[in-house]
């Protein structure tokens, strides 16, 4: 995908990607730097992260499309000493 950092981040205010279906994988935690009011990713293979704080930036963008895909947790193995 890609970081969001740079010159134009405070700027930015929309981003669609979608229609991308090649485009996968799980979005940075970076994007909640972003005020986005419309971000569109339906029609992707991206995923949000199942954390709280990226959950809750999500909700808070006015016109959202989303993929529907939703990160698996990772857990390492527990292995005993």
């Amino acid at each position: 995908f890609f970081h969001a950092k740079g010159p134009y981040q405070e700027r930015l205010r929309q981003l669609d990607v979608s229609g991308n279906a090649s485009l996968g994988g799980q979005m940075p935690d970076s994007l909640t730097a972003l005020s986005l009011n419309v971000f569109h990713y339906n029609g992707t293979a991206l995923c949000a992260p199942p954390i709280p704080g990226f959950t809750s930036w999500l909700a808070g963008i006015d016109d959202l499309q989303e993929s529907g895909n939703t990160c698996g947790r990772a857990y390492l193995p527990f292995a005993p000493r």
